[in-house]
């Protein structure tokens, strides 16, 4: 009996100590990765919105009212030169995609309303078909759209195809809801 309670004293304290050293060095550890994701995030929102300077999230209620009906949305920022806004920017989830959930950036401009760039963040598609959202063909299509319905399907990829454009249908409608000066009456046609 004393044999055991021996072994699990030195068990536990061998458990502690580890438990320790593991969140010494998840705190040393985070930040670095939380840094890492803040300039991936900054160098993805220049690449779809190139002539901004800035990048300022919309007001936390503003985004809050948007998930409501837009869940898409996980962010949304106003693109800015020179102290005015040239256009926005959207950190969108495209769900129900054959592999999954695709995360993108996706910029609008807007002086004519149309889509500025396109940045594929993280997918599980499937490589040869709807992996081909990574592919410059595939940015090409979408750049210069101005709605959803002007963004090309991926041949074999439909649910890919459906993912991305839902996201981006929502991106649109986002900026109407912004636009509006009451956000919360604003109506989302589908």
């Amino acid at each position: 009996m004393k044999e055991t309670i021996k072994l699990a004293l030195i068990l536990f304290i061998i458990a502690s100590v580890c438990t320790g050293i593991l969140a010494v060095g998840n705190s040393f550890t985070s930040v670095i990765i939380e840094e890492r994701q803040a300039k991936e995030l900054q160098e993805a929102l220049k690449v779809v919105s190139p002539d901004a300077t800035e990048f300022t999230p919309i007001e936390a209620d503003k985004l809050t009212s948007l998930q409501e009906t837009l869940p898409s949305v996980k962010n949304m920022y106003e693109a800015k030169a020179d102290g005015n806004v040239i256009g926005y920017v959207f950190d969108l989830i495209g769900k129900g995609g054959y592999g999954g959930d695709i995360s993108f950036i996706l910029g609008i401009k807007s002086e004519d309303k149309s889509i500025s760039g396109i940045k594929i963040l993280g997918h599980g598609e499937t490589p040869g078909f709807g992996a081909a959202i990574e592919e410059p063909a595939y940015a090409e299509g979408v750049v210069g759209a101005t709605d959803a319905d002007g963004v090309k399907a991926i041949t074999g990829a439909t649910k890919t195809s459906n993912a991305m454009k839902n996201a981006i249908k929502q991106a649109f409608d986002a900026i109407g809801q912004v636009s509006a000066n009451n956000t919360t009456n604003y109506v989302v046609s589908r």
